[in-house]
């Protein structure tokens, strides 16, 4: 495709996909400067979560479980590691760390620090995210917490 090609399918100076992804590290910096209420805002009101337990859909359980991980990890970390986007969606590699300071998942605060890794798709309408597949090691933080023991031989 011709540079004027490209240029006629960008809006605004961006190709949708990118302010996408523009949007979405706007939201990934607000919620490591701990500004959750602002990482929020990335979601539509009806956006459905696939992949965390107990998430159904719609923002209010949304911000239920996001809540919830910044109470339980108040100095969360979220490091993208890699991002693609395409058209109406992004895909994500991610590491987050951070200490458990309070309950979560049913397990009392341990003062542990923990990292995991996952990898998440998002889809957009709009500039809003309205789907959203997480696939984390939640197993390897729970090890991490202690609440599931190592398998040991």
């Amino acid at each position: 495709m011709s540079s004027s090609g490209k240029q006629e399918q960008k809006q605004g100076g961006l190709a949708e996909e990118d302010s996408n992804g523009m949007m979405f590290i706007r939201a990934i910096a607000d919620w490591n400067k701990g500004e959750l209420d602002s990482y929020l805002l990335m979601y539509a009101p009806s956006v459905v979560i696939h992949g965390i337990p107990g998430v159904e859909a719609g923002i209010e359980s949304a911000k239920k479980f996001y809540r919830g991980f910044h109470r339980a990890f108040p100095d969360t970390q979220i490091l993208v590691e890699d991002l693609f986007t395409r058209a109406d969606k992004l895909a994500c590699r991610f590491t987050v760390s951070g200490t458990h300071k309070a309950e979560f998942m049913g397990i009392s605060a341990t003062d542990k620090f923990i990292k995991f890794t996952g990898i998440t798709i998002l889809k957009f309408l709009a500039g809003k995210c309205t789907e959203r597949w997480n696939q984390a090691d939640l197993l390897g933080m729970l090890h991490q917490l202690g609440a599931i023991p190592e398998k040991t031989s």
